[in-house]
């Protein structure tokens, strides 16, 4: 789990979190490109084969910036992919994030 992919010590907590659930191990950093092969988005966690991303909203990276993340959510939608969002009290208590996540994973294996 030592990869030093994550970019925060939330990061590293939230890779704790996911395995200890038995969720599958993610791809730290993935970088989506467009058709030119530019580097449009770099999500935190991903699962590229199911197209299942994880994005963690910390307080500074995010502050402000909530038209600007509800335009990026919507282009990687339209990308195929689907965005769960996690923050702060998902640290805490990450039923909810979990049980996003797993439908996620269902939602994407039946639909392929």
């Amino acid at each position: 789990m030592a990869t030093g992919l994550p970019e925060s010590p939330i990061e590293s907590w939230m890779v704790v979190i996911l395995a200890e659930a038995g969720i599958p191990a993610p791809v730290l950093q993935h970088s989506v490109r467009d058709l030119t092969g530019r580097e449009r988005y770099r999500l935190d966690f991903a699962w590229p084969e199911l197209k299942v991303a994880l994005e963690y909203d910390g307080y500074e990276a995010h502050e402000g910036r909530a038209e600007h993340d509800r335009a990026r959510e919507e282009d990687l939608r339209r990308r195929g992919w689907l965005v769960v969002r996690a923050d702060s009290a998902d640290l805490g208590s990450p039923t909810r994030l979990l049980r996003e996540l797993r439908t996620a994973f269902r939602q994407r294996r039946t639909a392929a």
